[in-house]
């Protein structure tokens, strides 16, 4: 998504060299960031050699009742040197944004993943150098309204036009969606910042 690409852009001090690509060079060499969408619709394979390191970022639900919103969860091949993390395992993929308590229940118990997220598995089937690292927004107790999902784009970004639809006809939701907002811009920040550690902590790997 396009804010969590530019999260990331930002804390590794990248350039923006058109919409949705970011690159320059990290104290590891050369460092590209994309937007590859809601779903990874948008994967640059032809960009991406099999020596290199696949970082994908970027923002998730909690399954495991114990991660709170701005928690990082990474997964990554065995070996791989993380560096600072604050939780390390699976993360699942699904097609749909999980809104109910049970719902996120029901998934934890069957897979013992700590988050949720829709792209995972399409990037980790492509590249063999794959880690996932995803900052926590909701936690495992936290009812997403499943209405929030229409007020992005396919990128990440606001549809301002539903958005105001949203607030005028349903103005009890401004809470919850300020809330939302908040822990979003903080799980961004913390991935981000994961992200630039791993970066730079693999230099000479």
């Amino acid at each position: 998504m396009e804010p969590e690409a530019r999260a990331m852009a930002r804390a590794l001090g990248l350039p923006r060299l058109a919409a949705g690509r970011y690159s320059g060079n990290a104290p590891s060499g050369p460092v590209e960031v994309f937007t590859i969408g809601l779903g990874a619709a948008n994967v640059p394979v032809q960009q991406v050699n099999d020596r290199d390191v696949v970082i994908l970022g970027g923002v998730a639900g909690a399954l495991d009742p114990q991660l709170k919103s701005g928690d990082v969860v990474v997964e990554a091949e065995a070996g791989k040197e993380l560096g600072t993390i604050v939780f390390h395992g699976k993360i699942e993929t699904v097609d749909r944004v999980l809104g109910g308590l049970e719902e996120k229940a029901q998934l934890f118990r069957k897979t013992a993943a700590l988050a949720v997220d829709m792209e995972g598995a399409v990037v980790r089937r492509l590249f063999p150098h794959f880690v996932h690292v995803r900052g926590i927004v909701d936690t495992a107790a936290d009812v997403l309204p499943v209405v929030f999902r229409s007020m992005v784009d396919e990128a990440g970004k606001v549809r301002p036009v539903r958005l105001l639809r949203l607030l005028l006809t349903q103005p009890w939701l401004i809470k919850d969606l300020l809330r939302i907002g908040r822990q979003n811009a903080q799980a961004e920040s913390a991935m981000a910042q994961t992200v630039m550690r791993m970066v730079i902590g693999w230099k000479g790997q």
